[in-house]
């Protein structure tokens, strides 16, 4: 009886994918998830979801590092923002679990194939490049 590695037990576009860029299998993590890193600038973890979707998720802010106040008014500025790119993009904001950092997320449908994988991580990180800046400008308009 063999094993499975991380690799295996990522989405099936999710290893072609990483067959097709000659990603290392240790590249993956035990559960599946792979973290890649486009230009040493956006780093995004793709990983298994429920029902065999692939779930895209970067971080875009370090909350935890912000005041309260700073962190409220920044998340109300961004969510003002976000309502607007909502319909046109399939990312969408979020915040991790223990309320530390603001998150880009997106899900993939089971069906995605390597071609439209490829194709859903480059709009992926074009939107991350429109939140970074986004993020970016708006902190730097909040007085600690």
């Amino acid at each position: 009886m063999t094993t499975a590695t991380g690799q295996d037990r990522a989405h099936a576009a999710v290893r072609a994918y990483a067959l097709r860029h000659r990603l290392d299998a240790a590249a993956f993590r035990s559960d599946g998830r792979v973290m890649l890193d486009f230009d040493g600038k956006c780093r995004v973890m793709v990983q298994p979801a429920a029902d065999n979707r692939i779930a895209l998720t970067a971080r875009l802010v370090n909350l935890d590092t912000l005041t309260r106040d700073g962190r409220e008014l920044l998340l109300l500025r961004l969510a003002t923002l976000g309502t607007g790119t909502l319909r046109d993009h399939l990312p969408s904001l979020g915040i991790d679990d223990l309320e530390e950092a603001l998150l880009l997320q997106a899900q993939l449908p089971a069906s995605t194939d390597a071609d439209q994988l490829e194709t859903q991580l480059a709009q992926f990180v074009n939107v991350m490049a429109f939140w970074r800046h986004a993020c970016a400008q708006e902190a730097g308009r909040i007085v600690q």
